[in-house]
């Protein structure tokens, strides 16, 4: 099985576990969800950086987050390389704008140094509790 094909299952298996997860929008937020599946020579984690601020350090392949944020904004989501020292180092990234109710999982994918990508997948949610 290629990496590819791996980094693909294991995106789909993380995404139907965290669409089953019951979000708080309280019509105020939603669920950003960020997904590692990027494998890449010399290395296995990525940085996210929000609007040019450090928000995900190090995240693992196979790995996700998840974090609320106020809707209705734009914000640019750089991916960099899980030894970055600044979004400067980004090698892929995308402007997002978060909607009332729903979350965004965010899919990193492919070759991190050779054409990488950001599936941007927009969900809506049942609101259910708060976040913890």
């Amino acid at each position: 099985m290629s990496t590819s094909t791996s980094s693909v299952r294991l995106a789909k298996l993380l995404l139907l576990i965290m669409t089953g997860t019951a979000l708080s929008a309280q019509g105020q937020q939603a669920g950003l969800f960020v997904v590692n599946a990027s494998a890449f020579p010399g290395g296995d984690s990525i940085d996210v950086y929000l609007s040019g601020f450090l928000q995900y350090e190090d995240i693992h392949f196979g790995s996700t987050t998840v974090n609320p944020y106020d809707v209705g904004f734009d914000f640019r989501v750089s991916v960099a390389p899980g030894n970055s020292t600044s979004a400067a180092d980004t090698v892929v990234g995308l402007t997002v704008t978060l909607r009332d109710s729903y979350s965004t999982t965010l899919i990193i994918s492919g070759d991190l140094f050779d054409s990488p990508t950001i599936t941007q997948i927009d969900e809506p949610v049942p609101v259910t509790s708060d976040y913890e």
